[in-house]
């Protein structure tokens, strides 16, 4: 369960053109009006992802006997919490997507992955986890319940029954369509008892093939946990705080009592007469329920975090925290919860910058960290440090990261010994630090409400304000460009400021853009605006006193960041990272895509290397080629790699070639360390253009760098396999 960190993201559909890439069919994404500017060719690049540092939130955690399993951003983590005061990590797994829900059971974690469905880890040597199956669902896998053989996985508008006799195949069996995303189940007897988004949902399932919802209420708030105890049904509906049900007729429960608390409730356990709430920011709250038409708030204690998810194991409770871990609670007082221990989890990737051999992550609560890249397929973390508050972007220069804080405004941090990053000073400034870029000795931070403020960095031990500028509206988003300071701002959309006087910057010109501006690139002469679900807003700010608006990229939902490296405009989205070819800045067009593990924040550049801040997925990192092939090896020549998809592939990935002579064509697919994997031989072709069908789904997920050969001829990709 969990909120996603700024807003609801509305989705924009995506439709494809007829056919397929097999058959010669366009893959162009719909467009929303007549000035978008997507249509056209096939994309002629390639974004191939390479690796990740996959750390992140935790959004779900439970215990069993002295282990707990905990999300940590893609991980699934296993820690020995058997000295609850210094829990230890035992083994990880790396998933595709985000951990958001899991169950174990019978030596498997069952783990609904956001993105990418069910996951099926083998936790029977802790250890040693390691995915044994999975069961790919074209939803946002969000809540996870085993009931006998069977695994129930709650989908956005869906729920899929999934016959898990054998872990390695699970087999659909029956599925319903609740209204909403399935935040969270519970079983009793022979119903579910689902919080779908808002709504109370009763599912029957005697017949595990066809599961019918029989009951649904719309709930005051949100609901997104439930528990059962007893006869009685506990919703934590969010905003609408704890509410009680009688359930003693499943098929039409009754509503007995309600509470209201403040702060999001988020989850619920009971224990006896006393509920436990995860009460979201407000940490852990006790309820006495022993009357349950009289519910009452006993105690409050702050878990770090916020608090999202609980687990019971007789008088521990574990619950987890976005941006505060897994949080081991003794409940064995009842109502004096006290915590005992804590399994430290990563924040959330909001900003990105690369300098050298590292790149350094804004990571929200989990303050700054220092990432080597220098295996861009296995980046590991060298070192961290708080940075006071909630850190959202960062740029780095001459051994010193400058992070954009949203409580601490501008923190100064000395990056020269990358294993030891260490806080050198912070500045306190009206509004809240979102970016911040660098130019010469001067940095500009978008500090929300505070505008634009202007910073002297020549002592970056003593930073000195120099200047500022409010816009009347909050500013999330800042590009430099010569004297100029370029300013996304949310729903006033693009303003344009005079710099000369770093001490006096003056408005000099603004542009509504239609979406809400939280990201802004700039050329010669161009702006380029990430304006949410309104996609990428091309305009002209050679007159910046007039800017106006010349193209736009739509179809893209919520854009957030951008950054410009000659003619490409790379943009981080809800769906991941895109390249747009801007060549012709007044005809963009889209030349990559590729999918993100959760949502895309800032993004930096240094080709032919792309690094997605990836939300709570952490750090990815990605190869670029305009060419389409991923790899600069390419021999010139008369064999041509005209693309591979899907990138990233299941269990089939298709190869479009182009043979200037007739000859053998064969494959040879090796992994990142250059072991062989796998071959396959096309036989004799004739020349043109040829799709060549490669079956992956033998090959364990990960990145695959192949060899295509036709005579003396080469050409070479890197494909990423997924499941």
């Amino acid at each position: 369960m969990r909120i996603l960190p700024i807003l609801r993201i509305g989705v924009t559909l995506v439709a494809w053109g007829p056919g397929s890439p097999v058959d010669g069919g366009s893959l162009v994404p719909a467009l929303e009006g007549p000035e978008s500017t997507m249509a056209g060719a096939m994309p002629e690049g390639s974004l191939t992802p390479l690796g990740c540092w996959p750390e992140g939130s935790c959004h779900a955690a439970l215990i069993a006997g002295p282990l707990a399993y905990a999300g940590n951003g893609r991980c699934l983590d296993v820690v020995d919490f058997s000295n609850g005061a210094a829990p230890t990590l035992r083994g990880r797994w790396v998933t595709p997507s985000v951990v958001l829900a899991l169950a174990v059971a019978d030596g498997y974690a069952y783990v609904a992955d956001y993105r990418r469905g069910l996951r099926v880890i083998s936790v029977a040597d802790p250890t040693d986890p390691h995915e044994v199956g999975s069961f790919p669902t074209d939803g946002y896998a969000r809540s996870v319940l085993v009931r006998d053989q069977f695994v129930v996985l709650g989908k956005s508008w869906d729920l899929q029954v999934l016959d898990v006799t054998d872990p390695a195949s699970p087999v659909l069996v029956g599925a319903c369509s609740p209204p909403g995303y399935i935040e969270d189940m519970v079983t009793s007897n022979d119903y579910l008892f689902l919080a779908g988004e808002g709504a109370l949902i009763v599912v029957d399932m005697r017949d595990p093939a066809a599961p019918t919802v029989v009951w649904q209420l719309d709930t005051p708030g949100y609901a997104i946990g439930v528990a059962v105890s007893g006869a009685c049904l506990y919703v934590a509906d969010g905003s609408g705080g704890l509410l009680i049900f009688d359930i003693a007729d499943p098929t039409s429960p009754q509503e007995v009592g309600a509470l209201p608390l403040g702060a999001w409730a988020m989850d619920v356990v009971v224990r006896g007469t006393l509920a436990y709430v995860a009460h979201s920011w407000a940490g852990l709250s006790v309820v006495d329920v022993s009357d349950p038409t009289r519910p009452t708030l006993l105690r409050t204690i702050q878990t770090g975090g916020v608090a999202c998810d609980l687990t019971a194991d007789g008088a521990r409770l574990l619950v987890a925290c976005q941006d505060g871990g897994a949080v081991l609670v003794d409940v064995s007082s009842g109502a004096d919860p006290v915590i005992v221990g804590r399994y430290q989890t990563a924040g959330t990737g909001f900003g990105v910058a690369v300098e050298g051999e590292y790149v350094y992550v804004a990571d929200g609560r989990g303050g700054l960290r220092v990432i080597d890249r220098s295996n861009p397929a296995r980046p590991l973390q060298s070192g961290w440090v708080w940075t006071g508050g909630t850190a959202y972007d960062v740029a780095v220069e001459g051994g010193v990261a400058y992070v954009a804080d949203e409580a601490c405004d501008f923190v100064a941090v000395d990056v020269a010994d990358p294993a030891s990053p260490t806080v050198m000073t912070s500045m306190n400034l009206p509004g809240n630090g979102y970016q911040v870029v660098l130019q010469g000795s001067t940095a500009f931070l978008a500090a929300g409400v505070g505008g634009l403020r202007i910073i002297d960095v020549t002592n970056p031990s003593a930073p000195l304000e120099k200047g500022s500028c409010e816009v009347g509206g909050p500013v999330w988003g800042v590009a430099v460009h010569d004297e100029r300071a370029f300013l996304a701002a949310q729903e006033a959309g693009l303003v344009v400021v005079d710099i000369a006087d770093h001490s006096a910057p003056a408005i000099l010109g603004a542009l509504d853009t239609p979406g809400v501006a939280f990201g802004v690139a700039v050329g010669e002469g161009v702006a380029y605006v990430a304006d949410w679900d309104a996609g990428i807003r091309v305009i002209d700010v050679s007159d910046p006193e007039r800017p106006w608006e010349v193209a736009s990229v739509t179809g893209i939902p919520a854009c957030y960041g951008v950054a410009l490296a000659e003619d490409h405009l790379f943009v981080s989205s809800f769906w991941g990272p895109k390249v747009i070819r801007v060549s012709d800045p007044r005809n963009p067009s889209l030349d990559a895509s590729a999918e993100g593990a959760d949502f895309g924040y800032r993004i930096a550049v240094d080709e032919p290397w792309v690094f997605l801040a990836d939300g709570d997925g952490g750090l990815s990192i990605y190869a670029y080629d305009p060419s389409g092939v991923t790899d600069p090896r390419v021999r010139p020549g008369s064999l041509v790699l005209e693309g591979c998809w899907p990138n990233p592939a299941t269990g089939q990935a298709f190869l479009s070639l182009r043979l200037g002579t007739p000859g053998v064509v064969r494959l040879r697919a090796y992994d990142l360390a250059g072991r062989f994997v796998d071959a396959m031989e096309a036989g004799t072709e004739s020349s043109g253009r040829h799709v060549l069908g490669w079956d992956v789904s033998g090959l364990v997920p990960g990145a695959y760098l192949y060899r295509i050969t036709t005579g003396a001829e080469e050409v070479t990709g890197i494909l990423s396999v997924v499941r």
